[in-house]
């Protein structure tokens, strides 16, 4: 925070509206250190100096530490500023009764697709399943429709044999032949080489089955894999490319809730359920054939009761695709406020705050289990609703079956199989509606990440390049800002108002202001994370909006006021392209006094960073991003405030490297405190997104 802001929190908050509780400061600024009454110092783990301010200022080498951070005060305090009026104390304790809503809010609320799922949806998946081939895609999918068919017909032949195997011995028996066998020998009526050759035509079929079946689990199981990865990755592209507006209207958690719940019921839930829909299809189809060849009257039946089904599928896709919808929008609150927890946690615990966010949870919990118990309910509404019509018809068939084999109309081999598949064909068809329903349901989970797919993307090239691959940019590090305005959206206020001013090659620049003035956002324009509304900004002369994105934000560093680092190695976070040799690894440490230390690691410069590099400390995750920004041999650097967060000695080393090593680089120094800007060459101080005042020394 800036100068003026520390002094109010200081002077209002810690010494004014908490002077009578306890206070326990951890701080590496030092200016305000004499208002405290006990004072410890620490150094590597170890107290070096306790006391009050007196007894720690006979410490030398303390008296000098802080005489120095009460100089770099002097330089920042150039503007003082009378204090606004504290607000009434009562104005801490009290709410709005409503929070309005009004334009300038950043955050947008989750938007869902209504009606039926698109065709499109459809066509995107089965073009994932079957691969991007042309020359292999129409076999894939040949394949997968084939096998589905196939499993279901074959246990369907199989079962067919027995009656037709049962109907030849009964006739083979009474007539005292041998039937199609032409065997000598019987035994217990039965013709023993008959019936060993049809059992072994019966094990063949069942060997035929189970290979059939394992190896159309395994196709499916192998596309339903492919398909769920090119949508992750279709929907990861599109949420990495997006503009910066995206991540700031966004939620966390909405964008955790697709990539996990919905890429799960893409992976596993989905495939399975197309799955069935062929099986159960092909199984109803093939039923239907055969009960339809045995006994056409049974159309009858089967035409009306097709109709009620039609209609019952018909109000439940309706309503179970917005309940699965409406399902997957409740459960986003529940990982943004995970995320928020396990961010928080600290201060949770220090202000006791832990039943209020609990209960917080349970009320977000509460509203996803509505939105899932109306999921639920509407299945078990249609799964109780079917049965009972499908009981109903299934037995009326049954017992016409068996009277028409009774009076002799057809053999009882005949009979036992149309009655088993007249019983079956009643539950298939239940479970093809039923199939056919949860695939538009599951299909919302691709609906949902393909929106994140095709959302819009950052302008990675220019429709006017002004720039071929083989010309060195830029080379000098010149920049020109012109009547530059920015809004981060449209129904959004301006964030900068006409910015203008220019920086030689190799110049110092100090951008400053105070909290919210719109230094973060210039260099984010600079960087076209927020593309500018009217303006121009030139770099060596070009227009970076005519410079394809990779390219500008390759030819530019940045040091920001929170290091990140990635999980992976110190050599894959410093040398992000592989570009660079070890040993200029190395000197790019030693530069920034940080070398003996990645040498007392145990692997050096492939030592594990965790994640946000966890295992360094601020001021060396700092350092390593200097280190960083050395190794992009840059032509134009931005530090973002860079020093906000390190103590002194760490901000001495960044100061001194900055000075020695980007002696030939243009360097903008994005600054709250001017202790940190004193020896710019350019001072741009910015208010309220203007220019307000430019100083060259």
């Amino acid at each position: 925070m800036d100068g003026d802001t520390e002094d109010i929190l200081v002077t209002r908050l810690l010494f004014g509206e908490w002077k009578n509780v306890t206070r326990i400061v951890v701080t590496h600024r030092l200016a305000h250190l004499a208002l405290f009454d006990v004072i410890v110092l620490l150094d590597k783990g170890q107290v070096v100096a306790s006391g009050s301010y007196t007894e720690v200022m006979a410490n030398d080498a303390v008296r000098e530490l802080v005489e120095s951070a009460l100089v770099s005060v002097e330089h920042s305090v150039a503007h003082p500023k009378p204090m606004e009026p504290l607000a009434p104390p009562s104005a801490m304790h009290t709410l709005p009764d409503e929070v309005q809503h009004d334009s300038s809010r950043l955050t947008e609320d989750e938007d869902r697709a209504t009606g039926a799922v698109r065709t499109g949806v459809y066509k995107e998946y089965l073009r994932a399943m079957v691969g991007r081939r042309p020359m292999l895609s129409p076999f894939i999918l040949i394949a997968l429709i084939g096998t589905s068919i196939g499993i279901t017909i074959l246990p369907i032949i199989q079962t067919s044999w027995l009656g037709y195997w049962t109907d030849t011995f009964s006739t083979s028996v009474s007539q005292g032949t041998h039937g199609i066998w032409g065997s000598v020998v019987a035994l217990f009526g039965i013709d023993v080489s008959a019936s060993s050759a049809a059992v072994i035509t019966y094990g063949i079929l069942g060997i035929i089955v189970l290979t059939g079946w394992y190896g159309e689990r395994l196709l499916w199981l192998y596309r339903a894999a492919a398909a769920g990865r090119i949508i992750h990755d279709q929907a990861l592209l599109g949420v990495l490319a997006a503009p910066l507006r995206f991540f700031d209207s966004t939620p966390m958690g909405r964008v955790l809730n697709r990539f996990a719940r919905d890429v799960e019921a893409v992976d596993d839930q989905l495939s399975w359920n197309i799955e069935q829909s062929f099986k159960s299809l092909a199984q109803t189809v093939g039923a239907l054939v055969l009960i339809l060849a045995v006994m056409p009257i049974i159309i009858v039946v089967i035409v009306p009761v097709l109709f009620l089904y039609y209609r019952l599928q018909r109000d439940y896709r309706l309503s179970a695709r917005e309940a699965k919808r409406l399902e997957s929008i409740a459960r986003s609150p529940r990982y943004a406020h995970f995320k928020e927890l396990v961010t928080g946690l600290d201060v949770i615990h220090g202000f006791g705050r832990e039943a209020f966010f609990i209960d917080t949870y349970h009320n977000i919990l509460a509203g996803y289990q509505r939105a899932f118990w109306c999921s639920i309910m509407l299945n078990r509404w249609f799964s109780t609703r079917v049965p009972i019509i499908s009981g109903f018809v299934g037995l009326a068939t049954s017992v016409a079956i068996l009277v028409l084999a009774w009076q002799g109309g057809i053999s009882p081999g005949v009979a036992g199989l149309v009655l088993t598949y007249a019983l079956s064909f009643w539950m298939s068809l239940n479970w093809t509606v039923r199939a056919f329903s949860e695939v538009e349901s599951r299909m919302t989970s691709v609906e949902r990440l393909r929106h994140y797919a095709t959302l819009e993307q950052e302008p990675q090239t220019t429709s006017l390049p002004v720039l071929s691959d083989d010309v060195e940019w830029p080379t000098k590090g010149a920049l020109e800002l012109k009547d530059v305005c920015v809004r981060y959206a449209s129904h959004l206020p301006r964030v900068l108002h006409d910015v203008s001013f220019s920086v030689e090659p190799a110049m110092k620049v100090g951008i400053t202001g105070r909290t919210g003035s719109g230094k973060s956002t210039l260099f984010q324009t600079l960087f076209r994370f927020v593309e500018p509304e009217s303006g121009t900004i030139m770099v060596d002369g070009v227009d970076i909006t005519r410079v394809p994105l990779q390219r500008l934000r390759r030819s530019l560093a940045i040091i920001p006021q929170d290091p990140t680092l990635f999980i992976g190695t110190v050599r894959i976070n410093l040398d992000r392209f592989s570009e660079c040799s070890d040993d200029e690894v190395w000197e790019a440490l030693r530069r920034v006094q940080l070398a003996d230390h990645i040498r007392s690691l145990p692997n050096g410069l492939s030592s594990a960073v965790l994640e946000g590099g966890a295992n360094f400390s601020q001021g060396q995750r700092q350092l390593l991003c200097l280190a960083r920004a050395i190794l992009t041999r840059a032509r134009i650097i931005v530090l973002d405030e860079a020093t906000a967060s390190v103590d002194l000695a760490t901000d001495a080393v960044i100061q001194r490297t900055i000075r020695e090593e980007f002696a030939n680089v243009t360097v903008l120094v994005i600054a709250h405190r001017l202790d940190t800007v004193a020896d710019a060459d350019l001072r741009v101080e910015l208010s309220q997104g203007r220019v307000v005042n430019i100083t060259k020394r």
